[in-house]
């Protein structure tokens, strides 16, 4: 990898030359990020682009929590309630909810196991809310993206971040809630934020606790 002293701060960086159109930036960590350009892209277009976007790399890198160990685990928090994690060859993937306790063979059967667990959790939250709020969805879709949390396509299909279930409780449910309300309002409109108000009046602080400690949370 490269280093670039960005105001003050050193950064390693990757660049990957792929087949599109248009230069991007992701960050990789505090402390690092990679671009990806077109393959004939000659090196003083990257470095300049580097430095259009320098505010918003050092802005926005810090943020960036480094994901923790799944081996390093002694517990998991599920909608804010913490699970003893012990691994061992008695069960493939079991949760004891009532003694709060979650056995694994291995990591690979922990993934496994606790993305089953999470379809089961929030398709129950979906029910549960379906009760005091009527909403329709075509299918629901779970998947593993680190900057996104939910979404909600045009079609009405709702997509979820399957890690969501290991944030508290009220910090999971205004995920579910973002994305019902763009069931009915798909921008981020007055009227949006109006009828997200109805189904979370907490709104504001739960989306601010999301973008501070969110990412801290997705452990695979």
């Amino acid at each position: 990898m490269s280093q670039i002293f960005i105001q003050k701060r050193r950064f390693s960086y990757n660049v990957n030359r792929k087949p599109i159109h248009s230069l991007r930036l992701r960050l990789r960590s505090p402390h690092s990020f990679s671009i990806s350009c077109p393959f004939f892209t000659p090196n003083f277009v990257i470095s300049r682009f580097i430095r259009q976007h320098s505010d918003w790399i050092v802005k926005h890198a810090p943020k960036l929590i480094p994901r923790r160990q799944p081996s390093t685990l002694k517990h998991l928090h599920l909608l804010g309630e913490s699970y003893q994690l012990i691994f061992g060859p008695v069960f493939s993937f079991k949760i004891d909810y009532l003694e709060h306790k979650i056995y694994s063979k291995n990591i690979s059967a922990l993934k496994i196991g606790i993305k089953k667990t999470a379809r089961s959790i929030i398709l129950h939250q979906l029910s549960d809310l379906h009760s005091q709020f009527p909403f329709s969805y075509r299918r629901l879709a779970l998947r593993n993206q680190r900057s996104r949390f939910g979404s909600c396509s045009s079609l009405g299909n709702l997509n979820f971040n399957w890690q969501i279930i290991f944030f508290p409780l009220p910090q999971f449910r205004h995920i579910l809630f973002h994305e019902i309300a763009h069931l009915k309002i798909k921008n981020h409109s007055k009227d949006f934020y109006r009828l997200l108000s109805q189904y979370d009046p907490h709104y504001l602080s739960h989306r601010s606790w999301l973008r501070r400690h969110g990412s801290r949370y997705l452990i695979f």
